[in-house]
């Protein structure tokens, strides 16, 4: 429900002429706030200020009775809008806006310069998706009801571990697995020479793993390690330049969900994985062993050499 204060509420009812603009606020995943005017000037408000930014625009807000999801798409225009030192188009390209918490409220004014009827919530939710072109790019954003479009229930009986690596339920700290190093010489924007005690591995550890960048022109990036080889750190997607020797670096390894990689961190007590469970191909209408008669059976084959019907009862497992 909208809520609206009585200034507001009588600009709606009485003003001949209303003033509208709207204040955009992005929450990222590290928890860095951005507030950003949809006006051409700042505004302050209870919920803070909204500083002219990046041009943004928004489609209609669809609103539906029940639990359907609610969505807008938010467009973001490049006007050289930096993050963190990096331009904001591609800060999104490379996702660090995924999932981040966007509230968008909304100013009913009869003058810009009285801004004490305060803003309206006008619509709650998280970036669910992102794509664009030519310098414009389109956030999609979900109602928090979208968070429950899971399967359920949501364990599943497979062979993977359906622990997320590093999680409460995995217990493993990626923290103390995370090591440090430098940059060596000859490295490229897509592979680069691991130096440094701390980094040197053997062939795989960092496989599926994330490196970031410390220091440098890439510092404060990170990317995931395709491959690890003789050292070196193949990653996706490369870097905007190539990084300089000496360059300062971390990593840390991923997890294959197998119950030996379990083995292999010493966690086996919180492997949530179920390797023995078959394939969901299996066939349950006979054996996997011909019968004594010569007939085989899980083929669908009728007695007297008759064709069936072939396979049946496909299954799939949930917990």
């Amino acid at each position: 429900m909208l809520t609206a204060s009585a200034a507001t509420k009588t600009i709606l009812n009485q003003s001949p002429q209303i003033l509208c603009a709207d204040l955009y606020s992005f929450v990222l995943p590290d928890s860095t706030v951005l507030r950003w005017s949809g006006g051409d000037q700042d505004f302050t408000v209870a919920s803070g200020t909204y500083t002219r930014g990046p041009l943004i625009t928004r489609g209609a807000i669809t609103r539906k009775v029940g639990i359907d999801v609610d969505d807008i798409t938010v467009n973001i225009t490049d006007n050289g809008v930096m993050l963190n030192g990096r331009p904001l188009v591609r800060c999104i390209q490379e996702g660090e806006l995924d999932g981040a918490l966007v509230t968008i409220e909304r100013l009913f004014l009869s003058s810009w310069a009285d801004l004490t009827p305060g803003s309206v919530q006008w619509f709650f939710g998280y970036v669910s998706d992102v794509d664009g072109d030519q310098g414009v790019m389109r956030l999609k954003v979900k109602d928090l009801v979208g968070y429950l479009d899971v399967p359920m229930p949501k364990a599943l009986y497979m062979p993977p571990c359906n622990n997320t690596f590093g999680d409460a339920a995995c217990t493993k700290s990626i923290p103390a697995l995370t090591d440090s190093g430098t940059v060596g010489a000859g490295s490229t924007n897509k592979s680069i020479n691991l130096s440094g005690a701390g980094v040197t591995k053997a062939d795989g550890y960092y496989t599926l793993g994330v490196l970031k960048c410390g220091s440098g022109p890439n510092a404060g990036l990170t990317r995931t390690i395709r491959l690890h080889a003789s050292n070196v750190a193949t990653i996706s997607p490369a870097l905007p330049v190539a990084p300089g020797t000496g360059d300062s670096l971390t990593g840390y390894p991923s997890c294959f969900k197998l119950q030996t990689s379990c083995v292999g961190y010493g966690n086996l007590p919180n492997f949530r994985g179920f390797p023995w469970v078959p394939s969901p191909e299996t066939m349950y209408s006979g054996g996997s062993n011909p019968p004594a008669g010569g007939s085989q059976g899980g083929t669908g084959s009728s007695p007297g050499g008759s064709t069936g019907g072939g396979r049946t009862n496909q299954s799939s497992y949930r917990q």
